[in-house]
């Protein structure tokens, strides 16, 4: 195959910010997929100064155990293992082993070392091979975990994880050697870009959404200026990012906070029968449901990162507290008024009161029924990709034929696996 090589003296590539493609990267740029090079192949750059090889590179993922979950520290334990694969093959031959041996990446901004400095740690390399293949095994890294908890408890919160492959830089050659990160079709699966192993180990109040999983590839432009002071683009994509999709299983919360918080507004409505002149009674239960509150709010709380919104399950504590707001007001009104200001009072109070709880009530059965809705239906795409899985294992091994050069965030269901795309 020959190398498809690239001088810049040779082509008119000027930045031009008019057109852009669906990565935001403007489409004359060098390395563009909308461009004649096809990154899924080997191509070189050659500026003034330097040589840029760009190496085209499949990065699969496997999952091994997602837990350990630290909300109100917003961290993450993920257990996995990467499969990395290089194309090698127009790279010089004395350059090869440099490349083994300077190989670095970063995940999730923390830089990895293969560790291929011990003879004993280097993957096998063969000369007369022009692929190279690394496999990093991670021991249980904590990522940063920032769930949205806005539709707490039904809320679906994405881990996302960022893979990066540094640039190589070899002084005495004049060269560097950048890496584009292709994406596998079909990227699910147990030879895909994303594999999850049987019984994998998760979050306890979550379940993955196997199939709303997604990955990208976000461009890195690059701008250097030629002789005549043009200023000039190329693009490569060195960073794979990694969404793993997640749901909330949310009973134990429903039985646990909502049902009592339902019990407590329907005591609270209890008061407006009690006659008015009994105020210490009153009194008395009011206050109870009225610490009984705060310490459902001191406990949602303790469980949350501290976020700068109300999720909806706070959003009903709140409505409770107005509701004994309210209960308070027209126990004290009562007992202060004459009969007939206490009875407009109390029927006032009570239709507002009840129109609060019921409203609520209704808002919330039918968030529930939506949710359940959905997440039965992960449940469901779930088991039809799980059998599946057996017919994906007997496809054989992967190879860069295999890839599609495109870089926006891919789903099963927006990526076309009959095909490979340009």
């Amino acid at each position: 195959m020959t190398v498809p090589l690239v001088d810049y003296r040779s082509v008119s590539v000027v930045v031009d910010n008019s057109e852009k493609d669906d990565e935001g990267a403007p489409k004359n740029a060098l390395g563009n997929r909308n461009t004649n090079t096809d990154i899924r192949k080997p191509w070189i750059l050659k500026l003034k100064d330097k040589t840029e090889y760009f190496i085209p590179t499949v990065v699969c993922f496997v999952f091994k155990s997602i837990g350990s979950a630290s909300l109100p520290n917003m961290e993450i334990k993920v257990v996995y293992t990467l499969f990395i694969r290089f194309d090698l093959s127009q790279i010089p031959v004395e350059s090869r082993e440099y490349i083994r041996d300077k190989l670095k990446f970063m995940v999730d901004d923390k830089e990895v070392d293969p560790g291929f400095d011990d003879e004993k740690k280097k993957p096998p390399f063969r000369k007369e091979s022009n692929t190279l293949s690394v496999t990093y095994r991670s021991i249980g890294d904590v990522f940063f975990f920032d769930p949205d908890l806005s539709r707490l408890p039904f809320d679906k919160p994405a881990i996302n994880l960022k893979f990066e492959i540094l640039p190589i830089e070899e002084k005495l050659a004049n060269s560097v050697y950048r890496f584009n990160c292709l994406v596998k079709k079909p990227f699910l699966g147990n030879i895909g870009q994303i594999t999850f192993r049987e019984n994998c180990d998760r979050v306890p109040e979550y379940n993955f959404a196997f199939l709303e999983t997604s990955i990208d590839r976000p461009p890195i432009i690059k701008k250097f200026t030629d002789d005549k002071k043009q200023s000039i683009e190329y693009i490569h994509y060195p960073i794979t990012n990694v969404c793993i999709q997640c749901y909330r299983e949310p009973e134990y919360l429903i039985f646990s906070i909502v049902v009592p918080l339902l019990l407590i507004n329907l005591f609270t409505l209890t008061i407006f029968f009690m006659d008015s002149t009994d105020l210490a009674s009153k009194l008395g239960i009011l206050v109870t449901i009225l610490l009984a509150l705060f310490a459902f709010t001191f406990s949602v709380r303790q469980s949350l990162p501290s976020v700068p919104y109300l999720t909806d399950l706070e959003k009903q504590i709140v409505i409770s507290i107005i509701v004994l707001f309210i209960a308070l007001m027209e126990t004290i009104i009562g007992y202060i008024s004459n009969e007939d200001i206490g009875f407009v009072t109390k029927m006032v109070s009570a239709i507002l009161s009840l129109f609060l709880v019921l409203g609520t009530l209704v808002q919330f059965v039918i968030l529930y029924a939506y949710y359940r809705r959905e997440c039965n239906s992960y449940d469901d795409q779930n088991a039809d990709f799980l059998a599946k899985d057996t017919k994906i294992k007997e496809s054989g091994p992967f190879s860069f034929a295999d890839c599609i050069a495109v870089g926006k965030r891919l789903t099963s269901k927006s990526l076309d696996t009959t095909q490979v795309g340009k």
